[in-house]
């Protein structure tokens, strides 16, 4: 019996240690207004952001009853810098929409413990590096869009995991090996989207010969929907009907 409580005081203490890790969601929010250059966003002046502590009424954020944030969306708003460490901490959230910015550095591994989230949208930025193993925790993930950034290495082999996904766009990156067959199990697949990327096998039959879910290889004009500095397109370039591409930060 003594040995059993001692096992409960210490899950206790591991379990508050790890609760005691994570700030207040005011907290997490103003760090994100703070990595991302919160006052340079394009809607500075009207957003309400870091004004007062009812975070639920600045622009973008959608809590739920209890004050838990379940949509963060600052969607080509000129965010600018890296995503910061904490992000986890939102642990409601169901929706994170981070598109059309100039975010730079990695895929931060915390969003993985994201696992309520429903949405995930962080295409045309400027994030590096591979996509992590964990991706493959967020169980729930439906729709995940991260094209036209600069995404190395392969896709993890895990997506299999990931059964509720319906849309995948990993277009106009810089993935490589080979692109994981565990897409074509997912019942709920409706569309992957891989074109422009260094794949050895850019189009496998198995993709294309299957007809469960609309899957795009080719099709797309990579030089001018991904530039990339030094190979197809000077260091900044407009064209019609296309986002505004910026020089990569290093």
């Amino acid at each position: 019996k003594e040995n059993f409580e001692m096992r409960l005081l210490a899950l206790a203490l591991v379990v508050g240690l790890a609760v005691a890790q994570c700030p207040s969601t005011l907290e997490v929010l103003t760090d994100f207004y703070d990595y991302l250059d919160g006052p340079n966003w394009s809607d500075a002046a009207s957003n309400g952001w870091t004004i007062g502590n009812d975070y639920c009424q600045w622009t973008g954020i959608v809590c739920n009853k209890d004050g838990g944030v379940v949509v963060l969306d600052r969607q080509a708003k000129d965010l600018s810098g890296i995503l910061p460490p904490n992000l986890e901490c939102l642990t409601e959230l169901k929706s994170l929409q981070l598109q059309n910015n100039v975010i730079i550095g990695p895929f931060p591994e915390e969003i993985c413990e994201l696992v309520p989230l429903k949405y995930l949208q962080i295409q045309n930025n400027q994030m590096t590096g591979p996509l992590p193993d964990c991706i493959c925790d967020l169980v729930h993930l439906q729709y995940f869009y991260y094209d036209r950034n600069f995404f190395d290495g392969p896709i993890p082999e895990c997506v299999a995991e990931m059964e509720f996904l319906r849309e995948w766009h990993g277009y106009c990156n810089f993935h490589t090996e080979f692109i994981p067959e565990g897409f074509l199990a997912l019942q709920y697949l409706e569309e992957l989207h891989l074109a422009c990327n260094e794949f050895e096998e850019p189009c496998p039959t198995a993709f294309t010969e299957q007809e469960e879910f609309l899957f795009t290889c080719t099709g797309i004009d990579c030089e001018l929907v991904c530039p990339q500095p030094g190979l197809q397109c000077p260091p900044e370039i407009l064209l019609p009907g296309c986002p505004p591409y910026y020089p990569l930060i290093v």
